[in-house]
């Protein structure tokens, strides 16, 4: 019992090693690394904090949003023919898709201050596409809040608005002018992302000294995820630890005193002749046994666990 208990916990801090490095590196739809994202109020607190950012020769990509992927965004239903789902919507503005490294799949992106773009255009997501069951989905009309028509101009890859915790849900991305700016996305190398974050902090301090710095980098959302992968990783090891050392230690005990209790028998077939590897196979057989059932057993948990 000890043994199979030491593996089911030694499979399981694997698999979840394993895990921590695969949702590390998985696509969740944007880029995890190297974006902060902070508040603005309106078109005029942009533009200003805009110009002073774009002296920084280590920021690639100054977008604005109303909402955010990873954090802000909104539900509603949203209908197409007799088919009606709710959908994650979020807001965005000029540049968004090249700084969060949102993949265009088909279609086009959203135009810069085009009036019809704000009022009936939308991008939508691969899983949107598979939830409305779109075939040639460019074209298509959508209809919003009971009475507004929109109509699908691009499709973007799946995105994951609450990281890990739920599947991909299916989103529509709406264009929304300056006017309409919540937040500024700033898009920099994950190398530069501390030193960048810093020269915001400064250069907001120009624009408005008497309101706190809001940045923060989008990898910071995905910190819970982080922090029970590596409890559960801390969790399982030390269980699994013990649990062996348990079980290395009970198991030693009982081929000792099996070895003492044999002492004579060991003894009569040495002197009839007997080999090693006999005398071996007399004293392990049912340990070997033991071990085997609690390795399928300890194996079997641990799989399923998985």
């Amino acid at each position: 019992l000890q043994f199979a208990i030491s593996l089911l916990c030694i499979i399981s801090g694997v698999a979840y090693i394993r895990n921590a490095a695969y949702q590390r590196d998985y696509n969740l739809g944007y880029k995890k690394n190297g974006v902060i994202v902070a508040g603005v109020n309106g078109e005029n607190e942009f533009t200003s904090y805009r110009n002073e950012l774009a002296m920084n020769k280590d920021i690639k990509v100054i977008a604005g949003s109303k909402n955010h992927v990873s954090d802000k965004y909104y539900k509603e239903p949203v209908k197409y023919e007799s088919v009606e789902h709710q959908v994650e919507i979020v807001d965005i503005g000029d540049d968004y898709l090249k700084a969060m490294n949102i993949s265009l799949m088909e279609g086009r992106d959203f135009k810069k201050d085009s009036e019809t773009d704000k009022k009936e255009s939308v991008l939508v997501s691969e899983e949107f596409v598979k939830k409305y069951k779109l075939e040639d989905p460019i074209g298509k009309r959508l209809l919003w809040r009971d009475s507004i028509p929109l109509y699908v101009v691009g499709v973007v890859t799946n995105i994951l608005t609450d990281g890990f915790w739920k599947a991909a849900a299916p989103v529509m991305l709406r264009y929304v002018g300056p006017e309409q700016y919540a937040q500024i996305v700033v898009s920099t190398s994950p190398e530069n992302l501390l030193a960048v974050d810093a020269y915001m902090k400064e250069a907001w301090k120009k624009i408005s000294p008497n309101t706190l710095y809001s940045g923060k980098s989008t990898d910071g959302n995905m910190w819970a995820t982080q922090m029970i992968n590596t409890n559960a990783v801390r969790v399982f090891g030390f269980l699994g630890v013990i649990a062996a050392l348990m079980s290395a230690t009970g198991l030693f005990a009982l081929v000792s005193l099996n070895i003492l209790k044999k002492m004579k028998e060991i003894g009569v077939r040495k002197i009839l002749g007997a080999s090693t590897g006999n005398i071996a196979r007399v004293i392990n057989a049912e340990f070997f046994i033991i071990v085997l059932v609690a390795s399928v057993l300890g194996s079997g948990l641990g799989y399923l666990m998985t």
